[in-house]
């Protein structure tokens, strides 16, 4: 057990570096990374691990990483069944998780 809560902290921290290094400032990185681990919690569906994937697809594709960015592909492929096979498996996720348990995304 021990073990694991190191390695899930060592994982945290170099998430939060990545995170500080892809924004001019430090502080943001560190703000912005804040809110994932927020929006973690707050959406239970949607690990930390899913939730950064999701975080740098958006961000390296030149979306900036809002809730309302991760909400957005769930409401279009609401409309449209079996589109979620060609999402990041963490945005399926959560976007199954939202739609099936009625979960509501924080807003940032």
């Amino acid at each position: 057990m021990d073990g694991k809560f190191i390695r899930t902290a060592k994982e945290i921290e170099d998430a939060k570096i990545t995170f500080e290094s892809m924004y001019a400032c430090t502080a943001e990185g560190e703000a912005r990374f804040k809110w994932l681990l927020k929006f973690s919690r707050d959406n239970p569906v949607m690990c930390i691990e899913a939730a950064k994937e999701t975080f740098m697809t958006l961000k390296n594709n030149g979306i900036e990483p809002t809730a309302e960015a991760f909400k957005a592909p769930g409401d279009s492929i609401a409309v449209l069944p079996g589109a979620e096979k060609h999402l990041p498996q963490g945005l399926s996720e959560l976007i199954e998780g939202r739609y099936h348990s009625g979960a509501v995304l924080s807003p940032l």
